[in-house]
């Protein structure tokens, strides 16, 4: 190398070291020793730890560690940062000290690098208490919890296994593993069936520790499963899963009597039918009285001898004598109607062998029910073939129960090898699937499989329903009556369906009609020709059997159907007075009451007896219109002729009835006819004809002046003649026609059309010319003898004959004939 550029180097390198800092004694860095924490830092409540560093002298870089050491000197937790200062500087240096070990802790703080000599208010190194809470954690300990106790009358655990009837007490474990203590609710259920019984309880439950709390039950519980929950309300930890226990206990059954038994014979039969005595021991060694029966029963069900009911107390026992007849087979004495605690015995046996009648079902091993299916009314028939397979003859009958009613069939001998068929036929009353008991019993002998169970099914009692349809009219055939019938059972089923008219209690049944009803509706209908009722009925009645409800009877009034048309027979016919046989003239009034056009239709008129007289068409009417229609018939037979108008259309069906000539008055044979006088009057009647012929024929003179007489001229005082004198309009108030009578008469008139006799008096009227009177409006003035009104004494319908009347009367109501004494 050259002398220069080596003297250069070594100048450069002069130059280097004089420009290096010297450290001194009092530089450096190092720790506020106010800025570190005088009390436990709770990291729960702050996560940050924060202290001080400054520079002395000519500063320095420093290292700033933050380490926690276990008891094992095992570093489990440490932080670190770099940190360089100038002249006089200072900084804060933090750490985050949320992810320390739970629990109380000493973090040390060391200083490396450039560190200033440690003195009363700086330091190199320095250490911070600091604590970290457990998190929440709060549970329900499962396995300390699964303990039940009764409660005692003043409601303290007695330490004793619960039982049927008591109360109880559950033992619940709480555990707090957090840093805190903890307050919040204890619920708990208890349910049992129907029985549900829930509570909540405050609890506190310090930190780091357990609590046992104890619920009580206000219900009692029965021997079976109990189920328990429990869970905390308001809890905020982690896991939840430990916040809910539930638990199965059981409640054990109550105190129950326990038997001992001991059956020893006190005779020795030597075959069936013998008698046989025993003597039955029972002791109860249980914790409760026994309340029961004993029976003994032989092995197939049949009865040996029964005690009735016995009560044997706690370490107490009753010997009981028994008696009855000797079979072959197993004698069984046992305890019933109360509970025995487990394993203790309920029965005692005795076996004998000897020969006998064994009697076996056959054709299925159980009684058959026959004529099904059934509903609630019917009838079923039990049928059981019992056969003897023993070696001697016995007696067997047929025991059927259902509910609390026993049946039993009699009893029938049979020797070995014979079989016979036992019948019982009973009522069924009740719907649903029932259970029948039945047994084949037999006193001299043993039965085999001779019990047992049957369902039967029962349906409701049948149900009809009927319906009539809108009536009808038929032109031939008259008014048509529809119908249909619905059954509602399990089989098919007959009944007789009657159509009639007339009133209710008095029905008149024209047809009947058999029916098999068998699901599903059935329709017809039936013609009644023209009946004078006014109304007509359906009556449906069942054949051997029962509906729900009994027999069904409907029935329609025949008229109402057509509410717009009105039908009015008048009284007044022409002639007024009717003789059987003669053309009349009947006037049907026809009124439209609706608010709409009728209908065209069809009129018939009717006798009362339902022959047709005749038939007009039905017109057309406006509504408020009104018209006269006028049928021409051949009178009937008969003083009292009952006549019905049928009017219909589309709309319906209308009637009207009227009663003609109602009173007819008969004189009986103690009315003499005066025929010798009939003959001297039509005598007399001839020769006043002859003369007046011969007077008429005779030729007649002329009258002188002198003969002629002037006829008087009426004065003004004097009444005026029958020609002149003024006339008056009065209405007949039977049938309402309008009659001309004198104004100044004074007495009995009679109308021509109805012959209905009333009173008229004289009336004062201003004088006018009379309109011509014709002969429609003469009346008959007639001065008739007084009526009065007489009871039928069959009916008791009024009648009006002449009070001086005394022959026989005939009612038009009920066509009774009585003497005029008789009535009322």
């Amino acid at each position: 190398m050259e002398p220069r550029r080596l003297r250069a180097l070594l100048l450069v390198a002069v130059l280097l070291s004089l420009s290096l800092p010297v450290a001194a004694a009092n530089d450096g860095v190092a720790i506020v020793v106010s800025s570190l924490p005088t009390e436990v830092v709770d990291v729960d409540l702050e996560e940050a730890l924060t202290i001080e560093v400054a520079a002395e002298g000519a500063g320095g870089n420093v290292e700033v560690s933050f380490s926690i050491t276990n008891a094992e000197s095992i570093v489990v937790w440490n932080r670190s940062a770099a940190v360089m200062l100038g002249v006089g500087e200072a900084e804060d240096v933090t750490v985050n000290l949320s992810d320390i070990p739970f629990g109380s802790h000493t973090v040390e703080v060391v200083l490396t690098g450039d560190v200033l000599a440690s003195n009363v208010t700086h330091v190199a190194n320095a250490t911070v208490a600091v604590h970290r809470d457990h998190p929440r954690d709060i549970s329900i300990l499962a396995s300390n919890s699964d303990r039940l106790e009764a409660l005692t009358p003043d409601e303290q655990p007695s330490g004793l296994d619960a039982r049927d009837g008591d109360r109880v007490a559950w033992f619940v474990t709480l555990r707090n593993l957090g840093g805190t203590p903890w307050s919040g609710i204890l619920a708990a259920t208890f349910v049992q069936g129907t029985t549900n019984e829930s509570m909540e309880v405050n609890v506190e439950v310090n930190a780091s520790s357990d609590l046992q709390v104890v619920l009580h039950t206000n219900a009692t519980w029965v021997e079976g499963s109990l189920e328990l929950n429990a869970t905390l309300l308001n809890v905020d930890d982690d896991n939840s899963a430990d916040d809910t226990f539930a638990w199965s206990a059981t409640i054990a059954p109550p105190p129950l009597p326990a038997l001992a038994f001991s059956l020893e014979a006190t005779s020795v039969p030597e075959q069936p039918g013998d008698a046989l005595s025993h003597h039955l021991w029972v002791n109860n060694t249980g914790e409760a009285v026994f309340n029961g029966s004993i029976s003994c029963l032989w092995g197939d069900g049949q009865a040996y001898d029964a005690t009735g009911n016995v009560s044997i107390g706690i370490g107490s026992g009753l010997l009981f004598n028994l008696s009855g007849t000797a079979r072959d087979g197993l004698l069984v004495c046992s305890a019933e109607g109360a509970r025995l605690e487990a394993g203790s015995p309920t029965n005692v046996s005795d076996a004998f062998s000897m020969a006998s009648a064994v009697f076996e079902l056959v054709a299925g091993g159980a009684p058959l029910a026959l004529n099904g299916p059934w509903d609630v009314g019917d009838d079923v028939t039990w049928s059981a073939i019992v056969r003897n397979i023993g070696d001697r003859e016995g007696h067997a009958s047929l025991v059927l129960t259902s509910g609390a009613f026993q049946h039993e069939t009699e009893p029938v001998l049979l020797g070995p090898g014979e079989a016979a068929e036992l019948r019982l036929t009973l009522p069924l009353e009740d719907a649903g699937i029932g259970l029948w008991s039945w047994a084949v019993e037999s006193e001299d002998g043993s039965v085999v499989d001779g019990r047992g169970m049957t369902p039967l099914d029962v349906h409701d009692a049948p149900s009809l329903h009927m319906e009539m349809g809108p009536l009808g009219i038929d032109e031939q055939r008259g008014v048509v009556v529809p119908w249909s019938v619905n059954l509602t059972s399990s089989r098919a089923r007959e009944a007789v369906l009657e159509v009639g008219h007339g009133s209710p209690g008095a029905w008149v049944w024209s047809t009947a009609v058999p029916l098999l009803l068998d699901g599903g509706w059935v329709e017809g209908e039936a013609a009644l020709g023209w009946p004078s009722a006014e109304r007509v009925a359906v009556r449906l009645t069942p054949v051997e059997w029962t509906a729900d409800g009994g027999p069904l009877l409907l029935s329609e009034a025949v008229d109402g159907t057509s509410p717009s048309l009105t039908l009015k027979l008048q009284r007044q016919v022409q002639p007024a007075d009717p003789t059987p046989g003669a053309s009349v003239t009947v006037t049907l009034t026809v009124s439209n009451e609706g608010d709409k056009q009728s209908t065209e239709g069809s009129v018939h008129l009717i006798a009362g007896r339902g022959a047709v007289l005749a038939a007009e068409p039905l017109p057309s009417l406006s509504p408020g219109e009104q018209q006269d229609l006028r049928f021409t018939v051949v009178w009937p037979e008969g003083s009292t002729v009952d006549m019905t108008a049928y009017a219909w259309n589309d709309a319906g069906l209308v009637l009207a009835q009227l009663s003609y000539d109602v009173s007819t008055v008969e004189q009986g044979d103690t009315l003499a006819v005066p025929w010798r006088s009939v003959a001297l009057g039509a005598s007399a009647a001839v020769v006043l004809l002859l003369v007046e012929s011969i007077r008429r024929r005779s030729p007649r003179s002329p009258r002188t002046p002198s003969e002629a007489k002037v006829a008087p001229q009426p004065s003004a005082s004097s009444p005026p003649s029958s020609e002149e004198e003024a006339k008056v309009e009065v209405a007949c108030p039977s049938c309402e026609r309008s009659l001309r009578v004198p104004a100044s008469y004074d007495g009995a008139v009679r109308c021509p059309d109805c012959k209905e006799r009333f009173e008229v008096h004289a009336t004062t009227v201003k004088e006018q010319e009379a309109p011509p009177a014709s002969d429609a409006d003469d009346v008959e003035v007639v001065d008739l003898p007084d009526k009065i009104d007489i009871a039928c004494p069959a009916c008791a319908q009024t009648l009006r004959v002449p009070a001086s009347f005394s022959g026989r009367v005939r009612c038009p109501a009920c066509r009774n004939e009585f003497q005029r004494s008789e009535a009322a």
